[in-house]
This record gives C-alpha cells, sequence and structure tokens, in this order.
C-alpha cells in the first residue's frame, strides 16, 4: 500500500465544484473513476480543498492510498490517457500513510481575474468575469491592504456558512491591471466559504465608486455579511498554489 500525492489542475466549467455530488459530475468523482479504469481499484480521492462550480485550479493537490504498482513519474501519464482535456495531472509523489491532502495545508494563494474592458472577450467567457464599467484600481489596491492580517472574517463568508472560526490570516493581497484584466491575488492560511469571491466583489465595489474607500475596517468589525460586496462570479476564481510543510513528513519516511 501506498500514499500518493498528486498535482493536478482543471478548468471547472463543466464541473460542479471538486466535491462529489449526488446528482452533478465533480472533479473528485472523475478522478475516482479515471482511477477505476486505470487501476481496477475503489480509490478514496483526498482533495486539498473544495471548489465551487466552475471554479478553475492551476495547482491542485490531492492524495490516494493504493496497491497499484504503477510508477510516479508514470501515473500522470496512466491518468491522463483517461481523463477528459479539461482536468490534468502533472505530478506525483509517495509521501508517509498519515499524510492528508488536506488537513496538511498550510496556505494557499487564489487568484480573481476581471476583464474590465467596453466589450467581453469571447475565449474567457467562462476564464473571467466580464465588468465594463470604469474601476480605479489604484483605490482596489489601496483598500486591499486593510484585509491583510488576522481578522474575523465572518462578514466576507457565504450566508448561513457553519465554521468552528471565522478568525483567518490574509498574508498578502495584490491588485494589478495588465491590458484590460484586472487580477486579485489572496495569500492566506484558510478560507471561508465564498470568501475570495466576496473579497473580489467588495474591492469591486470600492474601485467603482460604490464603497468609500476607507471600508473594509468597518465591515470586519461590524460582522455582517450584509455589508460587504457581493460575491464575484465563478468563472473568474481560480486555486493558484497550496502550500505544505512537506519536510517534516518526508524526515519521517
Amino acid at each position: 500500500m501506498r500514499n500518493l500525492l498528486f498535482r493536478c489542475s482543471f478548468a471547472g466549467t463543466n464541473y460542479f465544484g471538486f466535491q462529489k455530488q449526488k446528482r452533478f459530475i465533480s472533479i473528485e468523482e472523475t478522478l475516482e473513476k479515471a482511477f477505476m479504469e486505470q487501476t481496477g481499484e475503489q480509490v478514496t480521492v483526498i482533495g486539498c480543498g473544495r471548489t465551487d462550480a466552475r471554479v478553475h485550479a492551476m495547482n491542485f493537490y490531492f492524495n490516494v492510498t493504493t496497491n497499484s504498482g504503477i510508477p510516479e513519474e508514470r501515473f500522470p501519464l496512466a491518468l491522463n490517457c483517461i481523463l477528459p482535456d479539461d482536468i490534468a495531472v502533472h505530478e506525483c509523489r509517495e509521501v508517509p500513510m498519515e499524510f492528508h491532502a488536506r488537513y496538511h495545508t498550510k496556505g494557499k494563494t487564489y487568484l480573481y481575474q476581471i476583464w474590465n474592458d467596453r466589450t467581453r472577450n469571447a475565449l474567457l467567457a467562462d476564464r473571467a468575469y466580464f465588468y465594463p464599467g470604469e474601476v480605479d484600481v489604484e483605490k482596489m489596491r489601496r483598500a486591499g491592504q486593510d484585509l491583510c492580517g488576522t481578522h474575523d472574517f465572518s462578514a466576507f463568508m457565504a450566508a448561513g456558512a457553519q465554521v468552528k472560526s471565522p478568525i483567518r490570516t490574509i498574508y498578502d493581497l495584490t491588485v494589478e491591471k495588465s491590458g484590460p484584466m484586472i487580477s486579485i491575488e489572496v495569500t492566506g492560511n484558510g478560507f471561508l466559504y465564498n470568501m475570495v469571491r466576496i473579497i473580489a466583489g467588495t474591492l469591486l465595489k470600492i474601485g467603482r465608486g460604490s464603497f468609500p474607500e476607507d471600508c473594509i475596517p468597518g465591515i470586519l468589525e461590524g460582522r455582517d455579511r450584509r455589508k460587504a460586496g457581493s460575491t464575484a462570479p465563478p468563472q473568474g476564481l481560480y486555486l493558484k498554489e497550496v502550500y505544505y510543510d512537506i519536510s517534516k513528513f518526508e524526515n519521517r519516511r
């Protein structure tokens, strides 16, 4: 028995998120079916987190315990022969049996993309949020710094979501514009349900002038979801990177 850690990417347009659904297709289910077809094993895919429907991932990690003898370096190619074109496995490595792709994450980076032009980009219809209005990126950038640090992010969590604690730490938040594309990148130790999409929607409100530039501290302090901006659409969101302290597990091998 081996515990294998995989890195993959996927376009989430055709899926109802990563986690298995009773009535809808998911990334997790698709991966497990590929393992079954390639190895004959009924495996459980353990993802590094959940994603919403239509959300994408540049780097998503999952682990699987398997009896398959396929070498690590060949496993990505073996799975990619079966997987649909919108899911790709890039790397595979053996990790200790106690390693868990979700519970051992130390942080993540998310990217949210906004196509800010007078006309939509047909090639980005499912890859970015199209917003044609005037946006002050400098205001968004300055306001975003008020989100950095350790805070109670209740106001940036989907209504009705239940967590043990809404306290999270954002290490870095950047807002950049290249041509018509506005990119919001957020790195933190963890994220609440819809947190990044609500951050994006709030910053966009600030950039449009609908919210004052200095509103973030008050929204955080109020802990009221209704005071923050709307939840930005899912197609602009990407899981960019996942961080692990993998060395302590390697040292025990």
